[in-house]
């Protein structure tokens, strides 16, 4: 397995362009908003995208339940396990719907240059969630993860309430995830 360092290039300038985008979308002027049916389908595509790549994001936590001695957290941990990468593909695909309506179909405006650069950072996270298993090097997986913590101010600056919403119902299932952990540990 290789260790070479190497593989941190594509992600940190991903990151660099992610940022940059960013910035320059507090330099754009508001655009009027217009409402349609179809806009409203496609933000809610966007939410959805939110909700799913949370999901995914919980395996970081029940990563290290899959030994626990609670049944109910063993079983919990390996159905997110199982959903872990497509949840994070079906983010992607919501998210790619949802940014090709808002980046052909509406104006360039500050709200289009953040969600490039949170799909910009989606697009590097399941690229080396790809190559995870085909590039066999010590520092991929910390890539990943570093990417997908990496992603939430990005969503957070463009989605706002949904990320927050989510980062809550996560917090609250990780809790509960102690709770149980906790009271199985004293039980024994």
């Amino acid at each position: 397995m290789s260790s070479s360092k190497r593989v941190w290039i594509p992600s940190l300038l991903l990151l660099l362009a992610a940022a940059g985008l960013c910035s320059y979308s507090f330099l754009l002027p508001e655009a009027r908003h217009v409402h349609s049916s179809l806009k409203e389908a496609m933000t809610t595509l966007g939410t959805a995208a939110v909700f799913l790549g949370a999901l995914s994001f919980l395996w970081i936590r029940f990563k290290s339940l899959r030994r626990s001695e609670s049944i109910l957290l063993k079983k919990l941990s390996k159905l997110l396990r199982s959903v872990h990468q497509a949840s994070g593909y079906a983010a992607l695909a919501l998210i790619l719907a949802h940014g090709v309506y808002f980046l052909f179909y509406t104006s360039l405006q500050p709200g289009t240059l953040s969600g490039l650069a949170a799909f910009t950072v989606l697009a590097a996270l399941a690229g080396y969630g790809m190559l995870m298993k085909r590039i066999r090097n010590v520092h991929m997986r910390t890539i990943h993860r570093t990417l997908s913590i990496a992603w939430i101010p990005f969503l957070l600056i463009h989605a706002g309430g949904s990320v927050i919403l989510s980062a809550l119902l996560s917090a609250a299932i990780c809790g509960a995830a102690w709770l149980v952990e906790r009271r199985t540990l004293q039980s024994r």
